[in-house]
């Protein structure tokens, strides 16, 4: 009986899983287009068509063409870094690691709602990008203050703005940016303050050591 209610339990968690991430198929589908023409320049029935979906079938996924253009920066958009980031099953480093490699990934994604959210201009889009932020923001200082408990919020708080300045320099300057270089100077700017906050160095480097060849989402 347990381990079938725990299944139950598991089976919410699993469907919204599944749904963020065919947002986040659809809004990669219709990220060329963006780029190329902008938001106001893109109609929903363009969005549908390089999404192979009629527009009615888009509205399952999103209330709107904002919410679309928007969705790396909405509470499901952020929700598989925050979930990584407040990961209780592995050690605190390993869940900021595992945080920054999912944010590198969904590096491009962000930068062009970003981008979106300044060509609109309207209080909702920059409410809407000021929370997003706010959620990354403090998902990232508070898995950097639990994998280095002796800095201060203050500190953490000040060297995540550090990170994602960082992130977002790489992509206004290049737009394919080499993300492996861009992790390797977080992980670099990173490291003498939480070496110094306690972190023996030799597991620092080793968790933070590249898994995976490439960061490149598509």
């Amino acid at each position: 009986m347990p381990e079938y209610a725990s299944r139950v339990a598991l089976a919410p968690s699993r469907l919204a899983a599944k749904r963020s991430a065919r947002r986040t198929e659809l809004f990669r589908a219709a990220a060329p287009l963006f780029r190329r023409h902008g938001y106001r320049g893109v109609s929903l029935k363009a969005i549908g068509a390089a999404c192979g979906l009629t527009p009615p079938a888009l509205y399952r996924y999103f209330e709107s063409k904002l919410e679309l253009a928007l969705a790396p920066l909405s509470a499901e958009g952020c929700s598989t870094v925050e979930t990584l980031l407040d990961d209780q099953v592995v050690a605190p480093l390993e869940a900021l690691r595992n945080g920054i490699d999912a944010g590198m990934v969904h590096l491009d994604d962000t930068y062009l709602a970003l981008g979106l959210a300044r060509e609109l201009g309207s209080a909702v889009s920059q409410e809407r990008v000021a929370a997003g932020f706010g959620r990354l923001r403090g998902a990232y200082a508070a898995a950097l203050r639990r994998a280095a408990p002796r800095l201060s919020d203050a500190e953490a708080a000040e060297l995540i703005e550090s990170v994602i300045g960082i992130a977002f320099a790489a992509v206004f300057f290049d737009a394919r940016p080499d993300l492996m270089k861009v992790r390797a100077h977080i992980i670099g700017t990173l490291r003498p303050y939480v070496v110094r906050a306690g972190v023996p160095v030799d597991a620092y480097d080793r968790v933070m050591r590249p898994r995976l060849r490439s960061l490149r989402s598509a």
